[in-house]
C-alpha cells in the first residue's frame, strides 16, 4: 500500500509540473527579459535536482538494509505489518 501511495504522490506532482512547467516558465521569460536567462534558471532547477538525486543515492543501500531490517523483526514477531 505504501508504494502505491507514493506512485500517487508522483503521478500528482508530474501531472502539476506538466501543467505547471510551462506556465513558470512563460512568467520567467516576460520577467527576465528574454528566453534564454529564463531557461538558464531552469536548467540550473535541473542541476540542483541532480544534486539532490546524487545525494540520495549515498543513502539507498542502507535505507533498503534499515527496510530488511524492520521487515524480518516484524515476520519474527508474527505481526506481519497487516495491521499497519
Amino acid at each position: 500500500s505504501a508504494r502505491g501511495q507514493a506512485f500517487a504522490l508522483f503521478n500528482t506532482f508530474d501531472d502539476f509540473g506538466r501543467g505547471l512547467g510551462p506556465v513558470f516558465v512563460s512568467a520567467l521569460i516576460v520577467n527576465m527579459g528574454g528566453r534564454q536567462p529564463a531557461f538558464n534558471v531552469g536548467v540550473l532547477g535541473w542541476m540542483m535536482c541532480g544534486v539532490v538525486n546524487l545525494l540520495i543515492f549515498f543513502t539507498v543501500k542502507r535505507d533498503e538494509e534499515n527496510v530488511q531490517a524492520q521487515v524480518s523483526a516484524q515476520l519474527t514477531q508474527g505481526t506481519g505489518g497487516a495491521a499497519d
